[in-house]
């Protein structure tokens, strides 16, 4: 933790991942995945474990802003602030619910049909979910909120 976390009083979550590829000034990074059956005894009788062999996993990558000199295949660690870890992950959930709340309430207030509505519902989800993405995939909010941290 540097001394502006701690002056601050500001809670780290930290995670291990290996850079994967290296363009100018930018790094892209693989986080290691932790299953939760591996965190605790329920080995055999956990859902997470039956949930993720039916889903599959899916690897994730980040590419993050980076001027160290860093090597592909590297082990890093990146820290984020807690709040704002939590503020990303209210924004991927609340902006689909309120696109979905909003259009909904709209069209049922104005005299809507019960299939109205619903079609309402649907279109303000989806366009929740779009707004939740391109806050998602907006470097400048990312970078400002997250403020991702790199570690070696």
């Amino acid at each position: 933790m540097s001394m502006e976390d701690e002056a601050v009083g500001a809670r780290l979550i930290e995670a291990r991942a290996t850079v994967v590829a290296i363009e100018a000034g930018t790094i892209t990074v693989a986080p290691q995945r932790a299953s939760g059956c591996a965190s605790c005894g329920a080995t055999g009788h956990c859902g997470t474990e039956a949930l993720g062999k039916v889903i599959g996993r899916r690897d994730s990558r980040l590419r993050l802003r980076s001027d160290l000199d860093l090597a592909v295949g590297e082990p890093v660690v990146l820290t984020v602030p807690e709040g704002g870890l939590l503020l990303a992950a209210a924004l991927a959930y609340l902006l689909p619910l309120a696109g979905l709340f909003s259009a909904t309430l709209f069209v049922a207030l104005a005299g809507g049909s019960e299939a109205e509505t619903m079609l309402a519902a649907v279109l303000g989800l989806v366009a929740g979910l779009l707004a939740a993405r391109r806050v998602a995939t907006s470097p400048g909010l990312v970078a400002r909120f997250l403020a991702v941290r790199i570690k070696r």
